[in-house]
């Protein structure tokens, strides 16, 4: 079963779901951040009931706490800088928009991308697929790495095709996750 979808975004909407997506990704590395600052606070700890190595112990939890805090700064400006850095390295897509026709076979996802007068082609097989989101306009669908696949409810030529995705989904063991909010 071959399921297909045209899924066209605006350059204002391409750039508000880089962003996002973006934003997404820094805010989830202020959990390293605070595993390091737990780290550094357990051996600062420990050194208050070690008298021996206490002076030991307590240089490397300040160097642990030190790291996470640097680290916590560093995502802090990242996520400030975002909206420019998301600017500079998607220029054609925030200005002209992108359109992404999808082929969803049984084993694969086949997609065309026409930035602007750029085209591209591009493979993906379901066992790369880590999950999968369906919102009320839309499916996100997220792979290793950072890579995320937006595809609009709206892309479906008629509903059986958004059943054919559905179905090659649960064929390939890939359950999706609702997210959609009551109106």
């Amino acid at each position: 079963m071959i399921a297909e979808n045209r899924t066209t975004l605006s350059p204002d909407k391409a750039y508000n779901i880089l962003l996002s997506s973006t934003r997404k990704n820094i805010n989830k590395r202020y959990i390293h951040g605070a595993v390091i600052a737990l780290a550094g606070i357990m051996i600062i700890i420990i050194a208050a009931f070690n008298e021996k190595s206490r002076a030991l112990y307590m240089s490397f939890g300040s160097v642990f706490v030190a790291i996470a805090i640097i680290y916590s700064i560093y995502n802090l400006v990242s996520y400030i800088k975002a909206k420019k850095h998301v600017l500079v390295t998607n220029k054609n897509i925030c200005e002209n928009g992108i359109t992404y026709n999808y082929k969803f076979k049984e084993q694969s996802i086949q997609i065309l991308c026409f930035e602007g007068t750029k085209r591209a082609k591009l493979d993906y097989k379901y066992d790369s697929l880590k999950k999968a989101y369906e919102y009320n306009d839309y499916y996100e669908l997220k792979f290793k790495g950072y890579e995320v696949l937006y595809v609009f409810k709206s892309g479906f030529n008629n509903p059986k095709d958004e059943e054919f995705f559905r179905i090659n989904l649960s064929k390939n063991n890939k359950k999706i996750i609702s997210k959609i909010k009551a109106a």
